[in-house]
């Protein structure tokens, strides 16, 4: 599910400004989300280099101030005195400003693809406020919005990048569905429009992404945006439309949905930056692992699963190599994946045709078609 943290929280945790319980809490959250810990690093990280500077004392500046002869600066300079008075006052106030600019500044280069518009954010203030009036007010006019409606956003300008800007239509038709790029500072967010004529959106606050990677209607009800994260990992969100708020956030690769869509299957990846190199997992939304590798082996961004969820199959590539491994395994009694056949053979995406028939399609369209039962 989302996480319950913000950056206020964990700014509170690296300076050691929690309660005891409140602390335990947020150190045993960081062991499992990537976002927080990322986060925390960063304050460390500019903790450090700030900490790091030459502290002076006090009467040292006096000194230096009393043997100045002040009756050779005319009186507009004496303001410079008085600038280093306020800095020597307020120099824990000044010290934690800079802190949160430098993490600011990190995330920004982190995230460089991120861009932001300080004029969008001004104006995404003023015209939150009047959201409601005015996006009821064009939905009224038609079903579907427009080209030209579009033109111009809420909050100005889009940024079009690889269709996002168009609405998507839920299967049965009665609801449509857009990403609006920087629509609230740096974050996007998701415009709904049904067929009331009524329209809404859901923020992706704290949620941020260098690309979109996928975007579609998993059902009638739930929204899937797909975002580019990392090298090794994606950040998946599922959006409930009916509720109108985010149901779940994941990090990951090859997020794939059972046949009834109420299960959601992925790889869970080890750490891009992480110091300590674990193996990568098969998981659900719920935390259960069904497979694991060693740290020789990753697992990639295909996976297949039959409808009766009991055949697997997926590709694996040895982290210290370029080829790439077949696995097909079989669900057991336990709840785990056992491994039944290993292939060479060229990557690309899996289908199941049946329960145990499945096909692979090469980057250069090339399909080969397999059977399970003659594996």
């Amino acid at each position: 599910m989302r996480c319950k943290y913000n950056l206020e929280d964990i700014i509170k945790y690296a300076e050691k400004n929690l309660c005891k319980e409140e602390s335990e809490e947020i150190e045993e959250h960081l062991k499992s989300c990537d976002k927080c810990n990322t986060i925390y690093n960063s304050i460390n990280l500019t903790n450090h280099y700030v900490n790091s500077n030459v502290n002076y004392k006090e009467s040292v500046l006096h000194s230096i101030e009393k043997s100045l002869d002040k009756k050779r600066y005319i009186n507009r300079k004496k303001w410079l005195f008085s600038i280093d008075r306020f800095i020597v006052n307020n120099r824990k106030v000044i010290r934690s400003t800079l802190t949160i600019a430098c993490i600011i500044f990190i995330m920004m280069l982190f995230f460089k693809n991120t861009e932001i518009d300080f004029k969008e954010v001004i104006l995404s203030l003023k015209e939150n406020v009047n959201y409601n009036e005015a996006g009821a007010g064009d939905a009224k006019e038609q079903d579907i919005p427009s080209e030209k409606d579009e033109e111009q956003d809420l909050l100005g300008e889009e940024i079009k990048e690889d269709g996002v800007d168009d609405y998507i239509q839920s299967p049965d038709g009665k609801m449509f569905a857009k990403v609006v790029r920087r629509d609230v500072g740096i974050f996007d967010s998701i415009l709904i429009t049904d067929k009331q004529e009524e329209s809404y959106k859901v923020v992706l606050e704290n949620i941020i992404y260098t690309g979109i990677n996928d975007f579609y209607w998993v059902n009638n009800n739930l929204i899937a945006l797909c975002g580019h994260k990392n090298p090794s990992a994606n950040i998946y969100v599922v959006v409930d439309a009916y509720y109108k708020e985010i149901i779940g956030e994941y990090y990951g690769l090859a997020f794939t949905w059972n046949k009834n869509k109420d299960k959601l299957y992925y790889v869970k990846t080890s750490p891009h930056f992480g110091s300590v190199s674990i193996g990568d997992k098969i998981v659900d939304t719920e935390g259960n692992v069904y497979y694991e590798t060693d740290e020789s082996e990753l697992l990639t961004s295909s996976l297949a699963i039959s409808e009766d969820e009991l055949n697997f199959v997926f590709f694996v590539r040895e982290s210290n190599a370029y080829g790439y491994k077949l696995v097909i395994a079989k669900m057991g009694d336990d709840k785990k994946l056992k491994k039944m056949a290993e292939l060479n053979t060229s990557y690309g995406e899996i289908k199941f045709i049946d329960n145990i028939s499945f096909t692979i399609t090469d980057i250069e369209g090339g399909i080969k078609k397999y059977s399970i039962e003659d594996l």
